[in-house]
């Protein structure tokens, strides 16, 4: 029978793995093009057009389908 961890990465490898990834992770964070590039863009708050008022979208948004939904026989 085959071991069915053998394909798995030990936590000695993934230790070391992360620990090489953590140092140019650091350089990255200071780096401004990095920066400007993750921050929040400012058009990225605007509301599509099609809604006008604000309430609408978070009522929208809110909302997301559950399984009931899908279950739920149509009015």
């Amino acid at each position: 029978m085959k071991n069915p961890r053998s394909g798995c990465i030990s936590k000695y490898k993934l230790s070391k793995r992360i620990y090489k990834l953590r140092k140019p992770m650091t350089q990255l964070l200071e780096d401004p093009e990095f920066i400007s590039a993750v921050s929040p863009q400012p058009q990225a708050t605007k509301l599509p057009s099609c809604v006008e008022r604000p309430e609408d979208f978070l009522y929208f948004t809110s909302r997301m389908p559950t399984m009931d939904d899908h279950e739920r026989p149509e009015r």
